[in-house]
């Protein structure tokens, strides 16, 4: 390699460092400044008060309709495990929502209907 490639290539390096570094300088701006969406949204939820197995026959045809997916899969328990993150179903106004292996299995019942 000759010297003059030589200066060419660091010359090269020199332009690629230059722009590396205001790339970084960019993105420190940006990060100077970021706040993790959980700090930034308080989680409200849907309360539904009226029976378990009510709220199970409302939505149980989104578990039926091909066009609702989680990651482009139709699962069940984890599209229930989506509604269970913005829903608190509290039977009767209880003063604690059902959990959601109770939910579950209320789905898993309704499918076995369904199914017949």
């Amino acid at each position: 390699m000759s010297v003059r490639e030589l200066m060419e290539c660091m010359n090269n390096a020199n332009r690629v460092l230059a722009k590396l570094e205001r790339k970084t300088k960019e993105v420190h701006r940006l990060l100077d400044d970021f706040q993790p969406e959980s700090d930034l949204v308080k989680l409200e939820r849907i309360t539904y008060t009226g029976s378990s197995r009510n709220f199970v026959k409302r939505v149980f045809p989104i578990f039926q309709d091909p066009c609702f997916r989680v990651n482009g899969k139709r699962n069940m328990e984890a599209m229930l495990r989506v509604l269970d993150e913005a829903f608190e179903v509290r039977p009767n106004n209880c003063e604690k929502p059902i959990s959601f292996r109770s939910l579950l299995s209320l789905m898993q019942e309704e499918r076995g209907k369904a199914d017949e």
